[in-house]
């Protein structure tokens, strides 16, 4: 069992060890920067390195700094972004689909429908927004969206939209437009798995309802998985 003294030690530790590796981060964004050392070490005076990072005016930078630390910025985005895929959320039931989607859609004061792409295990790529207001297949460019899919080499689709009322009971709207859009897009190689609407505390999925293009209206709710074969439908589900 540890003392409290060793805790006080480990603290003390962890502080030091933080502090070095801030100064490293300095050094080195001044060095990447070529933000001379005076103009630097000013700076750090009154600011913490990652707020100056963040917000760079608080250097008082000159044209050429700013790009370059506009660069280092994008940088940062892209290396965040790309390491964010090699984590994916793999997506199975129109369950997985709904906690996925719940927290970008629920709190909406309008209607956004959205497209999340997936690969070929079902793990989700990319969440694009497909069109901002009432679902209309009218309002849905199915070329873009086909566009989209082939950029990030995506081998499946779930549409999804939400309903500021707070009912996920989907609309006699929302079945036609998946209807129209999952027609259209078949014809061009893109699967749509399904259509999920969310909720205020709720979500529905036209796959479970049966409603769903092609589906047969007898299909029970804890059938629904997604992938080759696994929904108890005749093996309809591609």
């Amino acid at each position: 069992m540890r003392s409290m003294n060793s805790f006080s030690w480990l603290g003390v530790i962890t502080i030091a060890s933080i502090e070095k590796d801030k100064q490293r981060l300095a050094e080195l964004f001044a060095s990447v920067a070529r933000i001379p050392k005076p103009k630097m070490e000013k700076a750090l005076k009154d600011n913490d390195i990652r707020d100056l990072i963040k917000n760079p005016g608080l250097l008082s930078p000159t044209i050429a700094e700013l790009e370059r630390i506009e660069l280092l910025q994008e940088y940062r985005q892209l290396y965040t972004t790309l390491s964010h895929f090699e984590t994916k959320y793999k997506i199975t039931t129109p369950e997985d689909a709904a906690i996925y989607l719940e927290p970008t859609l629920a709190e909406c004061d309008h209607e956004v429908v959205v497209s999340l792409l997936l690969d070929t295990r079902n793990n989700v790529i990319k969440q694009l927004v497909v069109a901002d207001g009432q679902i209309d297949s009218a309002m849905i460019n199915p070329r873009k969206i086909v566009r989209d899919a082939l950029l990030y080499n995506a081998k499946a689709m779930i549409l999804a939209h939400n309903h500021p009322s707070g009912d996920p009971k989907p609309s006699q709207d929302d079945i036609n437009a998946t209807t129209n859009l999952t027609g259209i897009l078949s014809t061009m190689g893109i699967t749509v798995l399904d259509h999920i609407v969310i909720g205020r505390n709720d979500f529905s999925s036209l796959k479970q309802l049966g409603m769903f293009p092609g589906m047969q209206q007898s299909i029970r709710e804890q059938d629904v998985k997604y992938g080759t074969r696994s929904l108890k439908d005749n093996g309809k589900c591609r």
